[in-house]
Order: structure tokens, then sequence, then C-alpha cells
């Protein structure tokens, strides 16, 4: 089992379907084998092939996915918290950034204001969850 996965277990995320903005870390292949279907959001085709890869190119309908358990944001991608707002107040996914150290306020507002908080660090990435 790959590293990525590993800690994603660790931090008691569910692995059902995933929205990844940005490149997934690097690690898509990974993330492709551990979730049931990943949502890829970006400009840039995906270079690899699956049948549990869903391509997209906007943000349009996310609010309508379904079964979405994790968020994953590239670190130069957390300008686009705001646009995955819909989504957050339908099904409350856990957010994973790329990067140990937590994004700053200026960038994390959106989170706040819905109940998120950072509560974990993992080295390659940092886990807000939603607080009852």
């Amino acid at each position: 089992m790959a590293k990525l996965n590993k800690r994603l277990k660790k931090s008691n995320i569910d692995i059902i379907n995933a929205v990844v903005i940005g490149t997934g870390f690097g690690r898509l292949d990974e993330l492709l084998a551990s979730f049931k279907t990943v949502f890829y959001i970006s400009e840039l085709l995906p270079n690899i092939r699956s049948r549990n890869l869903v391509y997209k190119t906007d943000f349009d309908d996310i609010g309508q996915l379904p079964n979405v358990t994790v968020i994953f944001f590239d670190r130069d991608k957390i300008l686009k918290i705001p646009d995955t707002v819909p989504l957050m107040l339908y099904s409350w996914p856990s957010i994973v950034i790329e990067g140990n150290d937590v994004i700053g306020r200026e960038y994390s507002t959106d989170l706040y204001k819905h109940g998120y908080r950072a509560l974990e660090q993992h080295g390659m990435f940092h886990v807000w969850k939603k607080i009852k």
C-alpha cells in the first residue's frame, strides 16, 4: 500500500469518492487505486487513463457529486476553495491540502466559516475536518 493511502487511513478518512483539484500531489495513480471514483478538476488533461477517473474542466454542478468523502487541493490551487463550498455543504468531506504547513487565514476563510478546522498534519499534507 502506498504511503499516501496509509496516511489517509490513519486519519480515519472514508475511502469512497474523491475530488482532486490540481494534480493530486503528483500521486493521482495512488488515489485511483484507493477510491471508487476520482473526480479530477483541472484545465490540463490527466496523463493517466482509468475507469474510475472522471475529468471535469469546471466547477459546474460540483454540489451534486455523489458520496464525496475527500477533496484534495494542490498548494497552488487553494484559491479554488470557495468554488467547492456547495460540495462542502452537501456532503461535509474532509479537505486534504498539500504541504504540512497549515494554510493562512486569508485562504481558509470559507473553511472556518463552514465549521472546518485543521486537525492533522501528516508531513506531505494537512487535513481539515468538519467540527460538530
